[in-house]
């Protein structure tokens, strides 16, 4: 079964959280550095990590590991 993570940036901070809220981990206040340690903490679940921007809209989703991914091509 695929965990959905969201990552947002939080007051002084970026939070990785579960889609239900349930669990949330406080990353680094560098989104750039928030990225590639979500990503590390998600490389050995199968999870799709949803990243937003700012004002709150999705800036990209990643799936971990990559031959989870539903959909087909590069992406």
């Amino acid at each position: 079964m695929m965990e959905n993570y969201l990552l947002t940036k939080g007051d002084d901070c970026w939070i990785l959280k579960s889609d239900g809220g349930e669990t949330e981990k406080l990353l680094d206040e560098n989104r750039v550095t928030a990225v590639k340690e979500a990503a590390e903490r998600l490389a050995h679940e199968t999870a799709s990590l949803k990243i937003h921007q700012l004002d709150g809209t999705i800036e990209e989703e990643s799936t971990f590991p990559r031959s989870a991914d539903p959909r087909e091509g590069e992406g």
